[in-house]
């Protein structure tokens, strides 16, 4: 159990993720004053991070959305800093940390079990079972794989996708 903290990183793939949530929109405007990693296109401002770990937590924080809403609750946020600048200090309400804690085990720590998973079974074409396991959790465990899964990252996304595609193209010679 990790609260991830509300950075930048995580708290512009959770605007992204909001954005099309509550607005049907890709656009961070109603919320780009929380993060400054921001990318501007036109007269919007977007997330600029890779959106797949946005758009994986669609269906998890739709739910959270909804279970908020019946409690009359939602996310927001306090910002201290320069109008017009980046934040240098944001202050979030509970519903705001829950949303991302939400995101970040529906996308990030899911992907981080499966990577172990399947980092196991890729070993287990080529060693014992205790030596398989061993290695995959030494890898998940002692390596930057860990902290990156228990936060709203796309580190843990990509390297599961990377190493299911690798299971799924290695003959196990």
């Amino acid at each position: 159990y990790f609260l991830p903290a509300a950075t930048w990183n995580p708290v512009s793939r959770f605007d992204l993720t909001r954005s099309v949530v509550e607005r049907g929109t890709f656009s961070i405007d109603a919320y780009v004053d929380n993060t400054g990693d921001r990318a501007r296109r036109g007269d919007h401002w977007y997330s600029d991070k890779a959106p797949l770990a946005s758009l994986l937590a669609l269906p998890a924080y739709q739910a959270y959305h909804w279970m908020e809403r019946t409690r009359g609750k939602a996310p927001s946020y306090q910002v201290v800093g320069a109008p017009n600048q980046p934040p240098q200090r944001l202050t979030i309400n509970r519903s705001f940390q829950r949303a991302l804690y939400v995101c970040s085990l529906s996308t990030a720590g899911l992907a981080g079990g499966g990577l172990g998973l399947a980092l196991f079974a890729l070993l287990r074409r080529r060693m014992s079972p205790a030596a398989a396991l061993i290695g995959s959790s030494a890898t998940v465990l002692t390596t930057p794989l860990f902290p990156y899964a228990t936060s709203f990252y796309g580190h843990a996304v990509a390297a599961a996708f990377l190493t299911a595609g690798i299971l799924l193209l290695d003959r196990g010679a």
